[in-house]
């Protein structure tokens, strides 16, 4: 190579205990920097070590980790700052050798390698214990005797690794659930992540460059056998988590070579020189190897019967968990089908089926599954399969409307987000991709730390759009909307979750929706799958019913649905809020959302519920619009699901709830509507549970209906905590607008 791919060097900290250790690995590191490079220093949560930092480095861009404390939530900040070819990642108690940025980026001059990771090498406070095995300098986080020689390899250490930047944006980032936090000894979230890369894209190459050569400290404190127990221990656990994720082939693979012939060629070695040499200290190595795969595979054990013990078992004996199948998920035209190209699952296997959204002209009107081998589907095949979907009939309101040109309506998108810098960059680069030409994007960082706003408003410029930024310290879902609508002078405001991917055409399609019928305050629009690789995502799609349908609905309080007694209490059925929008004006007037409810609150959800009934009460038009489609990553593990299960139930009661208190009137209409209520939540053929499978998982079930028990206590409590934290609504009053006469306008960043 000519010329070294540009590169952005990370490094994460959290102690100022390591102050010395941290200004030694940016000093190696600003030494082999060029001008097209950067070095970012991340802090995790310590808001003082990072003023000491900016201090002591100027020259150097230092981030506070706006992500999940720990190392994998600091790192996914410095990725969301980056902005070279490479991202480089070194441990804040490593230093790397003056060539070592060369070196890294040596092996990139072949296109299919996505990653290089280098040597890391001991660098011990004291002598390096004699019983201490080199087969176990994993355990200090440094290349271990055995490690595969130069070459491709399964994952790299994360002491001194290095990807292509572009993979972030193909795969995201490191994940929450495995890495260190403080000074805990859990790891393995650089090898979820290596394995994750080369599942998900073809050819894909992993690559180890021993002569990238890094010198990692091993204090006192790690040269102990308490430290190598827990290690051990942590390491269990953490590959137990890995192989939930990726695959217990993929996750143990490297572990079964290294168990069955690594340790025990080094076990015979060291018995041989005890034999022949008397040494006491190759049989402490000897004992000490053995030891170490016992308490590793006793973590990984426990941790396996402890998530059984949870409620995953419950999802994992049905029979719909036992015979889902990972399915590649798109879109297609029904009348222009094109290839389907193929692709692998996460656990690593080639799909098997397909799963596509069938639109008509851009309007989606259902949903196909076709059988697919590793090679994809082909468009002859595929067309047979598109006939069968017949468009939706259209609601008659749609023959009559007239509707506002879309670029007379100025719309600010808000997207709520907590420590989730990936999934955020994915959303807003979604959301500025839209083909409708006049918006605004307003992000509300609802982490509990301050300091974040101005990485997060840098996380994609555009030339078209302003993206702005604002802290809300609060937490609650709710709260956070609450905390955009004084900065919104748009005559129409988009809600959606930093989890979603919106189509193309989402923002046009809400829109028109204010032009269905006279009077329309809100429009939602349809929820799909973003992906379906486990079978909690496949339960979750089936049964959770996001998806509203392909119908275009209008609702209003003389308009209803006809049949559903519980109109309109039943609020579930309007729309979802990951995708929803409102006339500015009318949300305020209606008193915006309510702070004790929402994601992030004692009371676990119903925000949107409670919006979208306060439309309907107040005279106001609701429509359904399922053009307006966003992608929505579901939960993949089953603990979650049932977390959601959960959250869903109080959410509803709580919401009714909030009806209760605020609307005190209406407490004779909801107490008619209880027997219809019950049957409605009780019933296995009632609208609600009708898709439930036969074997839908009775822990589920119960689980939602614990939260629903919970949900009116679970309310006030969050009520009460709002008041004693001294938390009123934020001010929601601005200049009034209107959506025929919205400006082109640009705010001023907040």
């Amino acid at each position: 190579m000519t010329t070294r791919p540009t590169v952005s060097v990370v490094i994460c900290c959290y102690t100022e205990q390591r102050w010395f250790d941290v200004c030694a690995a940016v000093e190696s590191i600003t030494a082999q920097l060029t001008e097209r490079d950067e070095l970012i220093v991340a802090a995790d949560h310590a808001p003082a070590l990072a003023q000491r930092l900016r201090e002591q480095f100027p020259a150097v861009t230092i981030v506070e980790n706006s992500g999940a404390r720990g190392l994998s939530g600091a790192r996914n900040t410095g990725i969301a700052a980056a902005r070279c070819q490479i991202v480089a990642f070194l441990d804040d108690d490593a230093v790397a050798e003056p060539d070592w940025l060369d070196e890294l980026c040596r092996p990139y001059a072949l296109d299919e390698v996505v990653g290089v990771g280098g040597r890391v090498v001991p660098r011990w406070d004291d002598a390096r214990p004699s019983w201490f095995p080199p087969e176990f300098d994993w355990v200090v986080g440094c290349t271990y005797a055995g490690h595969p020689d130069e070459g491709p390899v399964r994952n790299m250490i994360g002491a001194a690794m290095s990807l292509r930047r572009s993979v972030f944006d193909q795969v995201g980032g490191f994940h929450d659930d495995v890495g260190r936090v403080g000074g805990t000894p859990t790891g393995c979230e650089e090898t979820e992540l290596c394995i994750r890369v080369t599942q998900r894209v073809p050819g894909a190459i992993i690559y180890y460059a021993p002569s990238a050569m890094v010198h990692h400290r091993v204090g006192r404190e790690r040269a102990t056998f308490a430290y190598f127990r827990a290690r051990c221990l942590a390491e269990g656990a953490s590959k137990q988590r890995v192989s939930r994720m990726v695959g217990a082939g993929a996750g143990l693979a490297s572990e079964r070579a290294y168990t069955t012939r690594t340790l025990p060629s080094a076990a015979l070695r060291d018995l041989a020189l005890a034999a022949r040499e008397r040494r006491g200290d190759a049989v402490a190595r000897v004992g000490v190897r053995a030891a170490g795969v016992a308490l590793a595979a006793s973590g990984l054990v426990r941790t396996k019967a402890r998530e059984r013990r949870t409620m995953v078992h419950a999802v994992a004996q049905t029979r719909t968990v036992r015979e889902f199948r990972p399915a590649h998920v798109g879109q297609v035209e029904r009348d222009a089908p094109a290839d389907v190209p193929g692709g692998r699952a996460l656990d690593g296997r080639p799909y098997e089926r397909a799963v596509l959204l069938v639109r008509d002209g851009g309007r989606p009107i259902g949903t196909v599954e076709v059988p697919m081998t590793p090679d994809g589907v082909d468009a002859r095949s595929l067309a047979p399969h598109l006939q069968l979907v017949a468009s939706p009939h259209l609601n008659p309101t749609d023959d009559e409307r007239a509707p506002v040109p879309s670029a007379l309506a100025y719309v600010t998108v808000v997207v709520a987000t907590r420590d989730r810098p990936v999934e955020l960059r994915r959303c807003v680069q979604s959301i500025l991709a839209s083909d409708y030409p006049r918006f605004d994007i307003l992000i509300v960082d609802n982490s509990p730390t301050p300091g974040s706003a101005e990485q997060i408003a840098a996380l994609t410029t555009s030339p078209e759009h302003a993206v702005r930024s604002v802290w809300e310290p609060t937490a609650g879902l709710a709260r956070a909307h609450n905390r955009a609508l004084p900065l919104v002078t748009s005559p129409i405001v988009a809600f959606t979750d930093d989890d979603v991917v919106v189509d193309t055409q989402w923002l046009r399609r809400l829109v028109d929706g204010f032009a269905v019928a006279p009077h329309v305050a809100c429009v939602t629009g349809m929820i799909f799958p973003l992906e379906l690789e486990t079978p909690t995502q496949g339960l979750v799609e089936q049964v959770i019913g996001f998806n509203k349908g392909y119908e275009r609905r209008v609702y209003s309080a003389d308009r209803g649905n006809r049949d559903d007694p519980l109109f309109p209490f039943t609020a579930g059925q309007f729309g979802s809020g990951a995708n929803m929008a409102f006339c500015t004006d009318e949300l305020r007037a209606i008193g915006a959302f309510d702070d004790a409810l929402g994601a992030g609150t004692k009371a676990r959800g119903g925000d949107d519920l409670a919006a979208f009934f306060d439309v309907i009460v107040h005279g106001h038009v609701l429509v359904y619009e399922p053009a307006a489609i966003v992608f929505h990553a579901h939960h993949r593990d089953a603990v979650a699901l049932h977390r959601q299960a959960y959250g869903y139930g109080a959410g509803l009661t709580a919401y009714l709830t909030k009806t209760l208190l605020d609307r005190p009137s209406r407490a004779a209409a909801l107490a008619a509507r209880v027997p219809a209520g019950l049957r409605y939540a009780l019933a296995g053929d009632s609208p609600k549970n009708e898709r439930a499978p036969d074997d839908w998982p009775r822990g589920l079930v119960w689980r939602e209906r614990a939260g629903m028990l919970a949900g009116p206590a679970l309310y006030l409590a969050s009520r009460r905590k709002m008041r004693r934290a001294g938390v009123r609504r934020a001010s929601v009053t601005a200049t009034p607008v209107r959506v025929a006469s919205a400006p082109n306008h640009r705010t001023a960043s907040s």
